[in-house]
């Protein structure tokens, strides 16, 4: 369903807007001439909207869904915990929560992306390693800078002209379905990468138990290859929850834990070498250091001397 939409009269363009199900109301802006041009493209799911407005202000009630929406050139006004803040390009606005959504565009060119409540929640739980996400509440700004924000403005970009050209890609809803789904995911990890948490289990709890069985066996796999993924398996919780848990026990991850105690092991066999018999370059790979000048730099950072003045002692 595509809608196009050129109009000066806030009504007319309210009643344009009405099959997306906003619920909103459009005014004048500060009661200056008001021009509006429209292009709202409802997918299965998804509504996508193009809006080049003057003095334009809408207000909807709060809402069950998540939104962005993004200058595409001059600023706009959006609320922010019920704050106006203005957006610019290169930023865009997040509303997800009990809000009302403000917007005040006095000559803007925007593009928004809606989603349907049923998505939201369900996304973030499949992408949350253990299928129980943070609620997603929040009224933000994002950059559109970072990486992972430029692989979602580039797919939405792709999908917003393909439904514009009447692209048959969507006749199929279980192929629209899939490229919804990847939108979405693109955006929450987006917003994940930029307020972090959003994708962390809803509560989770990491016992002194799970802990103690990632260091156990970090302590019986020192001299063999181990990965984040493989520690996280062995203490029966996920790779993010576990590297939280050992953030607030030990103030570091896994990982860093886990060279902390091949140091100081490769340390202690410095130590009792032989100088003449051994080498640092021996030690360091018998503890999985196969760039002996990374060695010596993790080595010098933890003991204050390098390895092979250890060895010399």
């Amino acid at each position: 369903m595509l809608i196009r939409l050129q109009t000066d009269d806030p009504g007319e363009f309210q009643e344009a807007v009405a099959p997306a199900d906003l619920k909103a109301r459009v005014s004048t802006l500060d009661h200056a001439p008001f021009c509006a041009q429209l292009t709202l493209a409802k997918l299965p799911t998804t509504d996508l909207f193009h809006v080049h407005g003057e003095n334009l202000k809408v207000v909807a009630p709060p809402h069950d869904y998540l939104s962005v929406t993004i200058p595409l050139a001059s600023s706009f006004e959006a609320a922010c915990a019920g704050v106006m803040h203005d957006f610019i390009p290169g930023t865009a606005h997040i509303a997800a929560g009990s809000e009302p959504f403000k917007l005040k565009l006095r000559d803007s060119n925007i593009i928004v992306a809606r989603f349907s409540p049923r998505l939201i929640q369900r996304f973030a739980d499949r992408l949350c390693s253990t299928g129980a996400s943070n609620p997603l509440s929040l009224d933000r700004q994002i950059s559109m800078k970072p990486a992972t924000a430029q692989s979602f403005w580039r797919y939405l970009t792709y999908l917003w002209r393909e439904s514009r050209s009447g692209s048959n890609i969507f006749a199929s809803s279980s192929v629209a379905g899939e490229l919804e789904s990847t939108l979405l995911s693109l955006l929450l990890f987006s917003i994940d990468d930029q307020v972090g948490g959003l994708l962390r289990p809803q509560d989770a709890y990491v016992s002194p138990v799970h802990v103690r069985r990632a260091q156990d066996y970090i302590g019986a796999n020192l001299l063999n290859p181990v990965s984040l993924a493989d520690i996280a398996e062995a203490a029966g919780v996920s790779a993010r929850t576990l590297t939280r848990a050992f953030q607030d026990r030990h103030g570091t991850s896994p990982i860093a834990y886990l060279r902390q105690l091949r140091l100081e092991s490769a340390q202690r066999e410095l130590l009792a070498a032989d100088p003449a018999a051994e080498t640092v370059t021996n030690v360091a790979l018998k503890y999985g250091f196969y760039d002996p000048g990374r060695f010596a730099t993790y080595y010098r950072k933890a003991f204050g001397e390098r390895p092979s003045e250890t060895l010399r002692r």
